[in-house]
């Protein structure tokens, strides 16, 4: 999970704990990395018309943004991802989505679903430019995107 903000661990990541799969965060925010790691959890409070319910998200960690090898390897060997990191930034993380995808090329061949949760009409499309200008002819060729 791409962004461990409000939507990153309060939405999208609840939610792909709660469908089974372990949620490693990637973020900048270095206080927020450590407590990810020394808890493996966070709460989350869900509200409805009758009140709410705390949840407690467990089995997570978190990966500190700025390590492009960290990153690379995680994306390498995901099942899936997600992005929510704020539009503006996707161009930031581009760089190291492509360092993912080419080593998860090389190491399975397996293709990537990227849940791209951003506020950006035709996320999809620009992710995929911003990630190309990181990959070279042959792997645009292979279909990385």
């Amino acid at each position: 999970m791409y962004g461990a903000g409000n939507i990153g661990r309060g939405f999208i990541g609840m939610l792909l704990s709660h469908s089974g799969y372990k949620v490693t965060f990637i973020d900048v925010a270095k206080p927020l990395v450590n407590a990810l790691n020394l808890h493996g959890s966070y709460p989350v409070r869900v509200l409805d018309a009758d009140g709410h319910e705390d949840v407690l998200v467990k089995d997570v960690d978190a990966i500190d943004g700025m390590d492009e090898t960290a990153v690379a390897e995680a994306i390498a060997n995901t099942d899936v991802m997600a992005t929510a990191v704020g539009a503006n930034i996707l161009p930031r993380i581009a760089k190291n989505i492509a360092l993912g995808l080419k080593l998860r090329m090389k190491r399975s061949g397996k293709l990537l679903n990227i849940l791209i949760c951003e506020n950006l009409m035709d996320a999809n499309i620009a992710l995929a430019g911003w990630i190309s200008e990181h990959l070279d002819e042959a792997e645009r060729a292979c279909r990385l995107l």
